[in-house]
C-alpha cells in the first residue's frame, strides 16, 4: 500500500473517526496487566549500617519485623538518624554519613509474569545498591546518576511477595532518598509507543496575540495497528482544564504500514499569556496504551528602553557544548527560546582547547557560529574566556610559560570579536578543581586575572572585564584576590552563590547572607562602586523541588536580589536541561526540558522581564512579622508601557486576604490576568487572596 501525503492522512484519519464503529478485538490484542505502576512511596523497614555488614549477613532478604520504619522519599537525618559521638565513621554528632539499608516487601500482580519490570527509585544521595530478591540489579555512586534499573523477569516472583533492598551511601550532607517518587512497572512490547504534539510553531511558544493549534502524533512500535481513542487536556497554570476532549475512535498505524499517525487539530484560539500543560492518552478498550505531558507557554514582547543597563541575563546556548553541525538546528532552537524570554544578556563559554587544537594553529568557525548567532538574535554575549589548552592535560594555565600560551589566545578573541562582544569573564568557578585543573591555586588565579585584564585592554581599551567568578560566595578565595588589588583588574566581580535553601533565606552560613559578607569586603577596602554580578545561580527540578516551586523560587530570587541593592546583573542558570524528564540523572536548572518543552519557569522569567524591565527604583516594603513580601518597583514610560508602579508580592506563612487598589490590574506567576472574583465590582476595591505564589498588582501612573 502507497504511503498517503500528510492532508490525505488526516483526511482518512477524520473519516475514520466519523464513520467507523470501536473495535476493540480488531489490530493488537493488548493483555490486560492490572495496574500500570505500582507506587512505592511510604513507610519501609530502614537500619544503619556504619560498619558495612549489611550485604555480608544478608540484609537484603533477612526478616525486617525488628527493623526501624522511616518514609521514602526523605533524607533519614530530618527523621532522627543522626550519627553520635563514638560511632565508627561518625564526626560529626547531628549528621550520618555511611551506609544504612532500606527494605520493602512487595507483593507483584501475576498479571506482570514474564515481563521485566522499570524500577525507578527516584533521586537518591550519594550512592545506591539496588537488589530484588537478594540479587544486584544495579549500583550507582553519585547524587545525580540515573536510578532506573530494568528488574530481569527471570528474578520477580510474581503474584508472591518480593524482597525489595536498597543500600544507600551517603558521603557528606543529608542522606537518603532525595526526592521520589519510587515505582514500579512492567517493561510491555508498547511501552515504547510514540505520543507526541505536532504542528507546534515557535518552538512550543506562541506570541501573545496568535491562535494555538496543534496536531497529534502517534508512532506504533508493534507490527500490528488497532483502534483507540486520544484524550487531549489543556490546563493554564494554577486553573482548572480549557480543554478536556476525547477525540476517536482512530487507526493507530502499524510499523509495517506507516511510521506514524495524525490525528486531527486540536485548535484552542487566541490564549492570555501563560503557561499551559498538555496531557495526552492514548487508550484501547479501556487499556492506557501510552501518555506524554506537554506544554506550551503564550509569551509577552518586551521592548527594552535601554538593552545594555538591563539586570536580566540567562546562560543559554551553552554551543560549545555542541558539534558545529547542531548549530544550526539545536543551536538556534535554543537561541530563539533565549530570545522569546525577552531577556537581554546571554552567556556562554568559548573554549580555548577547541579555538586554537595546536598552537598558532586557528580554528574560528565554532566560535564565529556563536557570536554571530548571539548577535542575529539581538543577545547581548558575556563571553567566558576558559579552560585549559589542546596540549597541557587540561590543566588551567598556572605557571608562566602557559599564561603567555593563554594571554596569546586572550589577544586572538579580543581582537577577532571587539566590535561584537564587550564584556569578558575570565575563567568559569577557579575555586574547583572541576574547572580549575588540577587543583585550586588562588594565587595562580591572582596572576592569570591581573595579566588577562592587561592583555584585554590593550587590545579594546573599552572593554569590561568581570573576574572571581565563583563557585558559592568563597571569602577565603575571594579575600586574597582582593587583597592582591584584584578589584583593580575588573570592571565587575562575579558569584555563584547557589543554595539548596529557598532563595527567601538570608543567613551568613549560606551563599545569600555571604553577598552581604562581600559587599562589605569590597567597602572596607574602598571598592564600593564595584558591582557585583551573579552569573550563575538557579534550582533544579528534582527531588522534592518539582516545576512550580522553581517558578516561584525564580521570580522571588530576582525580586529580592534586584530590590537588595547588592547585585547589579543576575543570570539564571540555565535555558536547557541535560538530562531526561523524570530521570534524576543530567542537570534539570533550566527553564525548558532537555526536548525544548517549557517548564512554568519559562513564563515566570518571561513574565518577570515583561513587568519590571525599564524600572528605576524598588522600596522593600514587607512586614516581617505577618511573613509579607511585597516589593514595589517603579518604570517610567517606555517603548511597551506607560508609567507603572508594580507590586511584587506573597506570603511565606499562612495565605491572607489582600486589598487590590482601585483600576490595578492583577497577574499571576506566569502572566496570566486574575480576573475579577466579585460580579460588579465596578469602581470598588477587590480583595485577592495571597499565598506562597508571587502575584503582581500593577498601577498605571496618569500623567
Amino acid at each position: 500500500m502507497a504511503r498517503l501525503s500528510g492532508i490525505t492522512l488526516i483526511a482518512a484519519i477524520l473519516t475514520a473517526c466519523a464513520t467507523a464503529p470501536r473495535h476493540p478485538n480488531v489490530g493488537y490484542d493488548f493483555p490486560d496487566i492490572g495496574p500500570r505502576q505500582i507506587l512505592l512511596d511510604g513507610s519501609w523497614g530502614f537500619r544503619l549500617d556504619p560498619e558495612g555488614v549489611g550485604l555480608e549477613q544478608g540484609w537484603a532478604t533477612a526478616n525486617i519485623a525488628d527493623w526501624d520504619t522511616i518514609e521514602v522519599p526523605g533524607y533519614w537525618e530530618p527523621q532522627g538518624y543522626f550519627g553520635w559521638p563514638g560511632d565508627l565513621a561518625i564526626t560529626d554528632p547531628f549528621e550520618y554519613n555511611g551506609q544504612a539499608w532500606y527494605r520493602l516487601d512487595v507483593k507483584i500482580p501475576l498479571r506482570w509474569a514474564g515481563y521485566d519490570l522499570l524500577w525507578d527509585l527516584g533521586r537518591v544521595d550519594d550512592g545506591a545498591l539496588a537488589l530484588w530478591n537478594g540479587a544486584m540489579v544495579a549500583e550507582t555512586h553519585a547524587l545525580n546518576e540515573s536510578n532506573r534499573h530494568t528488574v530481569p523477569a527471570g528474578l520477580v516472583r510474581a503474584g508472591q511477595i518480593n524482597a525489595l533492598a536498597v543500600r544507600v551511601t551517603d558521603g557528606g550532607g543529608p542522606g537518603g532518598f532525595d526526592g521520589g517518587p519510587v515505582t514500579i512497572r512492567p517493561l510491555t512490547p508498547w511501552m515504547d509507543m510514540g505520543l507526541d504534539l505536532m504542528s507546534m510553531p515557535g518552538d512550543y511558544l506562541f506570541p501573545a496575540g496568535e491562535y494555538v493549534d496543534f496536531n497529534i502524533r502517534v508512532e506504533n512500535p508493534l507490527s500490528e495497528g488497532f483502534f483507540a481513542d486520544v484524550g487531549v487536556v489543556v490546563t493554564p497554570f494554577g486553573r482548572e482544564p480549557i480543554h478536556d476532549v476525547v477525540h476517536g475512535p482512530i487507526w493507530v498505524n502499524p510499523e509495517a504500514g506507516y511510521d506514524y499517525t495524525y490525528m486531527g487539530g486540536i485548535l484552542l484560539g487566541e490564549l492570555p499569556p501563560g503557561h499551559y500543560r498538555v496531557d495526552v492518552t492514548l487508550s484501547c478498550d479501556g487499556t492506557v496504551v501510552a501518555e506524554r505531558q506537554r506544554a506550551f507557554v503564550v509569551t509577552q514582547a518586551v521592548e527594552h528602553l535601554n538593552p545594555a543597563t538591563s539586570p536580566f541575563g540567562l546562560c543559554g546556548g551553552a554551543l560549545f557544548h555542541l558539534d558545529i553541525g547542531d548549530h544550526g538546528e539545536e543551536g538556534e532552537i535554543r537561541l530563539r527560546q533565549l530570545e522569546a524570554t525577552g531577556v537581554v544578556w546571554g552567556r556562554n563559554d568559548l573554549w580555548w582547547g577547541q579555538i586554537e587544537p595546536e598552537p598558532d594553529l586557528w580554528d574560528w568557525r565554532k566560535c564565529d557560529s556563536v557570536v554571530d548567532r548571539f548577535v542575529e538574535h539581538g543577545i547581548e554575549l558575556l563571553a567566558i574566556l576558559c579552560y585549559g589548552s589542546a596540549w597541557d592535560d587540561g590543566n588551567a594555565p598556572a605557571d608562566q610559560r602557559m599564561r603567555g600560551e593563554w594571554l596569546d589566545y586572550v589577544r586572538h578573541i579580543v581582537a577577532r570579536y571587539g566590535d561584537r562582544v564587550t564584556h569578558w569573564e575570565v575563567w568559569n568557578e577557579p575555586n574547583l578543581a572541576e574547572f580549575w585543573h588540577p587543583e585550586p591555586d588562588v594565587e595562580a588565579y591572582i596572576a592569570m586575572l591581573r595579566e588577562t585584564h592587561a592583555a584585554i585592554k590593550e587590545v579594546d581599551p573599552e572593554a569590561q572585564v568581570v573576574g572571581v567568578c565563583t563557585s558559592g560566595v568563597p571569602l577565603g578565595f575571594i579575600r586574597p584576590i582582593l587583597d592582591a588589588g584584584g578589584a583593580e583588574w575588573m570592571d565587575a566581580l562575579s558569584v555563584h552563590p547557589y543554595q539548596v535553601q529557598p532563595p527567601t533565606e538570608w543567613s551568613e552560613r549560606i551563599p545569600h547572607g555571604q553577598l552581604r559578607m562581600l559587599r562589605e569586603e569590597l567597602d572596607a577596602r574602598g571598592h564600593g562602586d564595584l558591582p557585583i554580578w551573579i552569573t550563575e545561580e538557579g534550582w533544579p527540578t528534582v527531588g522534592r523541588l518539582d516545576h512550580r516551586t522553581q517558578a516561584e523560587y525564580l521570580v522571588k530570587f530576582y525580586v529580592q536580589m534586584l530590590a537588595s541593592g547588592l547585585v547589579e546583573r543576575v543570570y539564571w542558570f540555565n535555558l536547557t536541561d541535560w538530562g531526561d524528564p523524570g530521570d534524576s540523572a543530567g542537570g534539570h536548572f533550566g527553564l525548558v526540558e532537555i526536548d525544548h518543552t517549557p517548564k512554568p519557569s519559562f513564563a515566570a522569567f518571561n513574565n518577570l522581564i515583561a513587568r519590571l524591565h525599564d524600572f528605576d527604583s524598588v522600596d522593600d516594603e514587607s512586614i516581617e512579622d505577618l511573613g509579607l513580601h511585597r516589593y514595589v518597583f517603579h518604570r517610567p514610560e517606555g517603548r511597551d508601557h506607560g508609567e507603572e508602579r508594580i507590586a511584587v508580592t506573597w506570603t511565606e506563612r499562612d495565605p491572607m486576604g489582600l486589598e487590590i487598589p482601585t483600576g490595578a490590574v492583577v497577574v499571576d506567576l506566569v502572566g496570566s490576568p486574575i480576573e475579577e472574583r466579585i460580579a460588579g465590582v465596578g469602581a470598588h476595591p477587590r480583595r485577592e487572596r495571597l499565598g506562597a505564589t508571587p502575584i503582581y498588582i500593577v498601577e498605571e501612573i496618569e500623567p
